[in-house]
C-alpha cells in the first residue's frame, strides 16, 4: 500500500502516536493508525490548504505585533524588513514569505489597527447620548493616533491612484477598504440615530460622516505634540468638549 501525503500530514498534525503491529488491518507498512486518525486520512487537499492559509495568517499577525513594538520604541524608520525579521527571530528571506516589502507590512499593520479602532468605537454606540458617544469616539481615535496613526496615514494607502498600489497585495488592499468601510458605517449608524437628527441640521448622515471624521481627526492632530518630549499647544479635553457643544446647538 502507498501512504498518501494527506495520511502522513494528518498523523503529524494530530500528534497521534503510531505503533508498529503485526496485524495488517488498518496498517500501512507496519504503521497502525489510531482509530481517531482513520477519519482524518480522508481529508482533502483543500482542507490542508485552509490550514496552511490559517497558519500563514497567524504568523503574519505575530510579525505585525513585533513590528508594532519596534514602531512604538524606535519610530517608523525602525520598521524595516531586516530589523523586524531580526526582532522576530527570522531571516530576511523568511520575512519575504509573509510580506514582500515594507509597504505591505505597514498596510497589514494599518488594517489590524483599524479593526481594533472599530471594536473600540463600537462600544460607544450603545450610549443613549449620541453627543457623549461622539466624545468617546474622539478619545478612542486619539489613542489610535497616538499608538499608530501618527506614523502611518490611511490616505497613503486608500487612494487608488497611489504609486504604492502596484507593489501591494490586492487582497490586502481589499481588506483595508473593508476595514475602513466598517469603521465609517459605524459612525454613520451613530449619526442616523433619532437623537442626532436635530444636530445634523438636515444634512444626510452619509454626508455628515466625513465631516465628523475630519473634525475628530483634526482635533486629535492639533492637540498631539510632535514628539513625546514636547507639549501640545491645545488641550484635547477642552476642544472635544467645545466641539460637541457646537454640534448640539
Amino acid at each position: 500500500s502507498i501512504v498518501s501525503i494527506e495520511m502522513i500530514v494528518s498523523v503529524r498534525l494530530l500528534g497521534v502516536p503510531a505503533q508498529p503491529q503485526a496485524d495488517p488491518v488498518g496498517s500501512v507498512s507496519g504503521l497502525t493508525l489510531h482509530p481517531r486518525t482513520t477519519i482524518e486520512v480522508s481529508m482533502t487537499q483543500t482542507v490542508f490548504k485552509k490550514i496552511r492559509i490559517a497558519e500563514k495568517h497567524n504568523r503574519r499577525l505575530a510579525i505585525v505585533e513585533v513590528a508594532e513594538h519596534l514602531l512604538s520604541r524606535e519610530g517608523l524608520d525602525a520598521v524595516t524588513i531586516r530589523k523586524v525579521a531580526s526582532a522576530a527571530g527570522l531571516s530576511s528571506g523568511a520575512m519575504y514569505m509573509y510580506f514582500k516589502n515594507k509597504e505591505e507590512l505597514l498596510l497589514c499593520m494599518l488594517v489590524q489597527n483599524l479593526k481594533v479602532l472599530k471594536e473600540d468605537m463600537a462600544q460607544c454606540i450603545d450610549n443613549h447620548d449620541p453627543l457623549e458617544a461622539i466624545k468617546k469616539m474622539g478619545y478612542h481615535y486619539r489613542r489610535y493616533f497616538s499608538r499608530f496613526g501618527r506614523h502611518i496615514s490611511i490616505l497613503s494607502f486608500s487612494t487608488r491612484g497611489s504609486r504604492k498600489y502596484g507593489d501591494l497585495n490586492p487582497e490586502m488592499l481589499d481588506e483595508l477598504e473593508a476595514a475602513l468601510a466598517d469603521l465609517l458605517d459605524l459612525v454613520q449608524g451613530l449619526l442616523s440615530s433619532p437623537p442626532m437628527g436635530g444636530s445634523l441640521k438636515g444634512i444626510p448622515p452619509e454626508r455628515a460622516v466625513p465631516v465628523l471624521w475630519a473634525l475628530i481627526q483634526g482635533l486629535v492632530q492639533i492637540t498631539s505634540p510632535p514628539s513625546r518630549d514636547e507639549q501640545a499647544v491645545f488641550d484635547f479635553d477642552q476642544l472635544i468638549d467645545d466641539a460637541t457643544r457646537i454640534i448640539a446647538r
